[in-house]
């Protein structure tokens, strides 16, 4: 059973509380942002907590989704009309851009940040959760 929590991390860690001695539960997967860091304000204090009651998780950070791109990039060699594909890209219709430009405009400026798939991020997510050896670690962008 997979469960998602939205909302704060005191809510958060009660409902692992809860789920460890209620239910057993013994491992678990926090997806947060690159920024995130232990102890520090919002998920971090998820981490932290994770890190207090020796728990086996999994930290994933990663950082910008892509799930679209893809699409566009494929779809703007062939087509004019193309869907509306924003995330992430501070264009509404980044398929143009790209086919006229080359280019692909994000909210990162000049910074290169690299794009990951959701769908990476469940595998990895997966993998975390039912592989024999818990990992108790965190990983970043490179899923």
């Amino acid at each position: 059973m997979a469960i998602l929590l939205i909302g704060g991390t005191r809510r958060m860690n009660e409902f692992v509380a809860y789920a460890r001695h209620e239910h057993e539960v013994g491992r678990f997967v926090l997806v947060s942002g690159t920024s995130a860091q232990p102890g520090k304000p919002g998920m971090g204090m998820v981490w932290k907590n994770f890190l207090q009651t020796g728990v086996d998780f999994c930290v994933l950070r990663p950082s910008w989704f892509m799930a679209t791109l893809p699409v566009v990039l494929y779809l703007s060699r062939r087509a004019r009309a193309l869907t509306r594909q924003t995330e992430n890209l501070s264009e509404e219709s980044p398929g143009s851009v790209i086919k006229d430009h080359s280019k692909i405009y994000t909210a990162c400026g000049a910074g290169r940040i690299p794009f990951v798939c959701a769908t990476d991020i469940a595998a990895v997510a997966f993998h975390a959760l039912t592989d024999t050896k818990s990992h108790n670690y965190n990983r970043t962008s490179d899923l």
